[in-house]
């Protein structure tokens, strides 16, 4: 999920959710900052790589449906 400006004007998230062995959703990795910081075409395409990448592995450490991040 990309978040930018819907709560607050000046802040800005990526996030994605972590789920465990049985499917269930038990968390979410996120990463937050101003929204002039991701305006950066570059910066938001690293940022949510990054996130999909985290969220994929630790999804994966707690026996998840990893693949679900596949793209």
């Amino acid at each position: 999920v990309i978040s930018i400006g819907e709560r607050d004007p000046e802040l800005a998230a990526v996030a994605a959710p972590l789920f465990d062995r049985d499917g269930r959703l038990v968390g979410a990795l996120c990463v937050a900052g101003t929204a002039t910081r991701f305006a950066d075409a570059d910066l938001m395409a690293r940022t949510r790589a990054a996130i999909l990448a985290g969220a994929r592995s630790v999804t994966g450490i707690l026996g998840g449906p990893a693949e679900l991040f596949d793209e």
